[in-house]
């Protein structure tokens, strides 16, 4: 399965995903999921890409695509 999700956090061991649905119908907000841990054997192949626009503090934040 594909999962697209913001990276929350990374370490040495793993990456802490959050993620992310499309709204039902065009215009609908995403909907947010509960940050989870996936220790990097468990993802696969990923596809990056940095959201500019999003606000926030701290880390950069960005979106991963990858196969669970």
């Amino acid at each position: 399965p594909t999962l697209t999700a913001r990276i929350q956090s990374a370490d040495e061991t793993g990456a802490v995903l959050v993620p992310v649905r499309p709204g039902a119908k065009k215009g609908m907000p995403a909907k947010v999921g509960e940050p989870e841990r996936y220790p990097y054997d468990r993802l696969g192949p990923a596809v990056v890409q940095v959201e500019l626009s999003r606000g926030g503090t701290g880390a950069a934040t960005g979106e991963l695509k990858t196969e669970v």
